[in-house]
């Protein structure tokens, strides 16, 4: 390019001075590759700012999850918390529910048992007394007396007694349990295994058969010793002289004084089977005492009054098995609790021992023909029957004349008592004392 050319230029350019910038919105004309370098588009401003906002945007929303997410998180925690609790305070209540239930089904009926002996009878439960208590018959009757177990029973007492209401006596043979007797069904067994067997009617049948009598046994008792007498809140035995008694629970022994001893199950029953004959060093003839337990059982029963009755009674019919209605359970217990001696004769059965392989030792009965000079000789002989077919019940006065004998006071009462124990077969009175 010449000056010439250059000098041209320069004019020319120098008109357009002004606008070198091309600040001039109405110019479109272009400058370049200087104009293009200073627009806003070459640095990105915009689309910056718009990365920046949708940067910040995308921040806040994520700090808004963080803090969504947080919120569940807590609320989760809480919920959890309030969960335990509450899962806390049910398992609580339900202890307490059932601590209260065991004191009231367990703990409650323990003391009651423990340190009450007399329940009271509730009016469904009360048994009625009849107005006379009087056994105005004749029975023959068998006692027994066993353990806990009145399904299986461990027989330890087994007395024959038979009962003369003309004289208001009562003649009793004690059995030692391990006697050899011949048993319907069994054999030759020992006595005492025959109620395992067949219950207390096998019994009867087999003292019917054994014991050389012409009897018919009317009544049965079988007694859960150790339960009867705890429910009574124990029983007093008297005994003439002091005795050492077996413990057969531990082995060890107990002491019983002369005159009156308050005894608990335990001991009643451990006193029966020490005098069963199951010890070789007491005599045979002491099984007599056993009959003493059995006295007291039936005085305790009888008690002082027909409430003790009532309420005594309904404290132990669950642990006796007897054929006996309560109406004549009651007659019984009342009339036997009145006997005093010389009314209540008490004998022991004649027997041998020996040994029998696997059984120790057992007994053989003797002189079984006296057995029916005993009872019938005690025996009194009732008023005789009326002759031909009367059946009418007769009005009788009696009257006591002996007015000047201190003696005699009473006897015209006694008498009436005798005639109005009379009866027919059919329950109905013979005399009717009407003075």
């Amino acid at each position: 390019m010449s000056f010439d050319e250059d000098d041209e230029w320069l004019k020319k350019d120098d008109s357009d001075e002004d606008d070198f910038y091309n600040l001039d919105d109405g110019n479109e004309k272009s400058n370049g590759s200087m104009d293009d370098f200073l627009k806003d588009e070459d640095f990105e401003i915009e689309r910056y700012r718009e990365e920046q906002k949708e940067e910040k945007e995308e921040e806040e929303e994520e700090e808004g999850s963080r803090e969504i997410e947080g919120v569940r998180s807590r609320r989760t925690r809480q919920r959890k918390k309030k969960r335990k609790g509450v899962l806390i305070i049910v398992a609580v209540v339900l202890a307490v529910v059932m601590v209260a239930a065991g004191i009231v089904f367990w703990v409650v009926p323990w003391a009651k048992d423990k340190f009450f002996n007399k329940e009271v009878a509730t009016d469904e439960d009360r048994i009625d007394v009849p107005e006379s208590l009087a056994l105005g018959k004749n029975v023959n009757l068998v006692f027994a007396c066993a353990g806990e177990n009145l399904l299986e029973p461990d027989i330890s007492t087994i007395v024959f007694s038979s009962y003369y209401s003309s004289e208001n006596k009562l003649i009793s043979l004690c059995i030692p349990p391990k006697t050899l007797m011949d048993i319907p069904t069994m054999g030759a067994e020992m006595i005492g295994r025959s109620v395992n067997e067949g219950g207390m009617d096998l019994l009867d049948l087999s003292l019917e058969n054994n014991l050389g009598m012409d009897i018919e046994v009317d009544y049965h008792i079988l007694f859960d010793v150790y339960n009867t007498v705890n429910e009574l809140g124990g029983i007093v035995l008297e005994l003439e002289d002091g005795a050492t008694v077996k413990n057969y629970d531990d082995g060890s022994t107990f002491n019983l004084e002369k005159g009156e001893n308050l005894i608990d199950g335990a001991e009643a029953l451990n006193f029966l089977k020490f005098f069963s004959g199951m010890e070789e060093n007491v005599p045979i003839e002491s099984i007599t005492n056993q009959k003493l337990i059995i006295d007291a059982i039936i005085k305790k029963v009888a008690g002082e009054s027909d409430e003790d009755l009532s309420a005594n009674m309904n404290l132990i019919k669950d642990y006796m098995d007897t054929n006996l209605s309560m109406e004549e359970s009651l007659k019984i217990f009342s009339t036997f609790a009145g006997i005093e001696e010389p009314g209540n004769k008490i004998y022991s059965l004649e027997v041998s021992s020996t040994e029998l392989e696997g059984e120790d030792i057992v007994y053989l009965p003797q002189n079984i023909s006296e057995l029916s000079e005993i009872f019938s000789k005690e025996e009194v002989t009732e008023p005789t029957e009326e002759t031909g077919d009367f059946t009418e019940t007769v009005k009788i006065t009696i009257l006591n004349g002996a007015y000047d004998s201190s003696e005699a006071f009473g006897l015209a009462t006694n008498t009436s008592e005798i005639f109005k124990n009379l009866k027919f077969d059919d329950e109905r009175d013979k005399y009717d004392v009407t003075d």
